[in-house]
């Protein structure tokens, strides 16, 4: 998901909660360390230099147990980000027992018909596991 999106969901009002690929949530009192730009510069298995941009969101469980995450803070922090950025895609950074690095892989908002309680206050980020890969197949022996 680029920030163009990710600024657009933020536009509607609500908590926003991070669901992991095993299917559990990230705790409801995650706190936003940092959003930043981040440029990587290396070389690939076969020798040829690259680069990729893209931006992450970084989250921390602190022991702030009441802080919840709402959309309004979070338009607040991405209207400062640079629309030079919009096309580049999201990633969120999640302190475990490491950092794990996840793509956006959808929002999922609330169905209104279902009128289940505190339903229509949640947005859901979807995070999808990033993977590695060999760069340079046709001059490597992967």
């Amino acid at each position: 998901m680029n920030l163009k999106l990710l600024k657009s969901i933020f536009r509607r009002d609500g908590e926003v909660r991070f669901l992991l690929p095993d299917g559990k949530f990230v705790p409801h009192h995650v706190h936003i360390t940092e959003v930043a730009k981040i440029t990587k510069t290396f070389i690939d298995c076969g020798g040829a230099k690259r680069s990729s941009d893209y931006i992450t969101i970084q989250l921390w469980c602190g022991d702030d147990m009441d802080h919840r995450l709402n959309s309004s803070k979070l338009r607040k922090i991405f209207e400062k980000m640079d629309s030079n950025f919009d096309n580049l895609e999201v990633k969120v950074e999640v302190d475990g027992s490491t950092i794990g690095l996840y793509d956006i892989y959808e929002a999922i908002f609330p169905m209104p018909h279902l009128e289940l309680k505190n339903e229509n206050e949640i947005i859901t980020l979807q995070l999808s596991r990033t993977y590695t890969n060999c760069l340079a197949p046709d001059k490597c022996k992967c």
